[in-house]
Formats: structure tokens, sequence, C-alpha cells
């Protein structure tokens, strides 16, 4: 896996389904389709070759491997997120 490429607005789609506890309104907060979010998430997955959530009905639950992702998408976001609006300062 050392060649895994992480994509920010993936980890972001990742993050606000964990969030929302749903897809649909992972969506929603992300202006995006309910079917971009599915297919983000889908890709993600196949890239890491393990599954991160847990479906159990309208449950949803994240496995260990999603809960690892969860600590670094968190800290990628942010800082990303920290970098944008510092620069976004210097215009």
């Amino acid at each position: 896996m050392g060649n895994l490429r992480l994509d920010v607005e993936s980890l972001r789609t990742f993050r606000a389904v964990v969030d929302c506890g749903s897809v649909t309104q992972a969506a929603s907060q992300l202006n995006l389709t309910q079917s971009a979010v599915s297919w983000k998430m889908k890709r993600l997955e196949e890239r890491l070759g393990s599954p991160l959530l847990v479906r159990d009905g309208r449950e949803l639950s994240l496995t260990e491997l999603g809960i690892e992702l969860l600590i670094h998408a968190e800290q990628i976001v942010g800082a990303h997120d920290d970098a944008a609006d510092s620069l976004c300062l210097l215009h």
C-alpha cells in the first residue's frame, strides 16, 4: 500500500458520510448527488481493498480500517482547509 493516493475530496466525502450517518444526508451537506457520494465511497473502498463502513439496515458503523482512516481524514481535511483559508487571506 506504499503507493496509495488518497485525495482530499474523497476523504471529505467519507468524513461527511460518517458524520451524517447516511449517504443521502452527506450528499445534501456536500451539495452532491447521492450517486456521486456512493461512487466516491465505492472508489475509496476499492483503492483501500477493504470496506470502510458496515451497513446494517439504516445504521452505518465503521470497520477497523474505517476508524483508522477517519482519524487521518480529520487531520488531512482539517490541514487542507486551514491552508486554503490561510492562502485566501493572503490575496
